[in-house]
């Protein structure tokens, strides 16, 4: 019996894990596609339908596009509802000892597109996910391109026209939902019929509450009710758990560049602990800009931001903290530099009343000299002494 050729073995093992994606694989200047991957994508996006050996007796049948134009033909097969795999190639192949090693860096779906030529410039791109149980719901909004999110929580006696509103508002592309979702017909019937977005169903077990607290607690750190507003009895633990479990399996490697954009405005009494943590290399790049106005007597914030820059990324924070009333604010940014990476820090602070008290703080520095020396004489490398000391920064 002939056998599959080590490239297509290779391609076959990877296409095993993501059964129900277009595999859009590297080979050289070109994403190739084989098999039934092929046969979809030649007919979606009008290609050139090819064959190529494999070591079986019939040719593979196979197609491709260009790798540097490659966002376009994916932005058309996501139109259409498809989800693609993008499969690179992991080292550089004038290097390779024998097969190229090749491995999935991301998956692009409906609600994660975060390439500014697939999106419209006046337009979010929202993904849902929706945790339904009996007359209530938990709901999440992310925009995964601008680091947008809103969240919440619904109880009415009549639960389906409340989940419907909150949807018809921000029109996801992309809904997550739990299996609890499919006993509701009327929701589900009105996503199928009137909303132009994927689904995709989440397995319950992801629900369990051990593995929902893990997920929020390794996202916003130990404290992340305090910090995330998020109720621990609450069904939005569980909405939000589900799409950062998501957004983790399909954002792989990451995203090279990203603007967060946060709004806030505090009553009377209230309080707001935010902890921001970031770190950056190669040439990624990242802008995060918040502004917070304590508008009510008593309201306190206090924004503390800690990033990491390496390779030759580039960072800029630029917190904003506006004393309206009776108030007290601290904002705080402290950021490592490293390599030949830019940074920087632009903390904002404004009073429109006598009794506001705001401070505000910034430091930007390398990796202090002497806890390197320090930690090295424990026999770490200088690169194991480095991950420690950002580690305990950054925690």
């Amino acid at each position: 019996m002939a056998e599959l050729s080590p490239m297509m073995q290779q391609y076959m093992d990877i296409k095993k894990q993501y059964k129900d994606e277009i595999l859009f694989y590297r080979i050289g200047d070109f994403y190739e596609m084989f098999f039934d991957d092929a046969l979809t994508a030649s007919r979606e996006l009008d290609l050139t339908l090819t064959g190529k050996q494999c070591g079986i007796e019939e040719r593979a049948p196979m197609c491709g596009v260009p790798f540097h134009s490659y966002e376009g033909y994916v932005a058309r097969l996501i139109a259409k509802g498809y989800k693609v795999a993008i499969c690179e190639q992991m080292e550089d192949p004038s290097k390779a000892k024998g097969l190229v090693k090749r491995d999935i860096i991301r998956v692009v779906t409906p609600g994660t597109v975060i390439e500014s030529s697939m999106l419209q410039d006046d337009k979010n791109n929202y993904i849902a996910s929706i945790f339904l149980k009996g007359n209530a719901a938990g709901i999440c909004f992310a925009d995964v391109s601008t680091g947008t999110a809103h969240i919440t929580e619904l109880k009415r006696e009549k639960i389906v026209p409340a989940v419907i509103a909150e949807l018809c508002r921000y029109h996801p592309s992309e809904v997550l939902m739990n299996p609890g979702m499919l006993d509701c017909r009327e929701l589900t019937g009105y996503i199928k019929k009137n909303m132009t977005c994927s689904v995709e169903l989440v397995k319950e077990e992801r629900y369990a509450p051990g593995l929902v607290a893990i997920s929020l607690e390794n996202q916003f750190g130990r404290n992340w009710d305090e910090t995330t507003s998020i109720d621990k009895k609450g069904l939005v633990r569980f909405a939000m758990a589900a799409l950062l479990e998501y957004l983790h399996t399909t954002q792989i490697k990451g995203v090279d560049s990203t603007k967060r954009e946060t709004f806030v405005e505090l009553g009377p009494n209230a309080k707001l602990y935010v902890t921001e943590k970031l770190m950056t290399h190669d040439a990624q790049h990242a802008i995060s800009n918040m502004e917070v106005k304590l508008n009510g007597e008593g309201s306190s914030a206090r924004i503390i931001s800690r990033s990491v820059a390496k390779g030759t990324s580039n960072q800029i924070f630029h917190p904003k903290a506006i004393g309206n009333n009776a108030c007290h604010a601290h904002v705080q940014c402290d950021s490592i530099i490293m390599d030949k990476a830019s940074i920087s820090s632009i903390p904002e602070i404004n009073a429109n009343h006598i009794d506001a008290q705001i401070i505000h703080e910034a430091a930007i520095g390398r990796i202090n000299d002497e806890q390197l020396i320090k930690l090295r004489t424990f026999g770490m490398t200088e690169e194991e002494a480095e991950a420690v000391i950002i580690e305990n920064f950054l925690n």
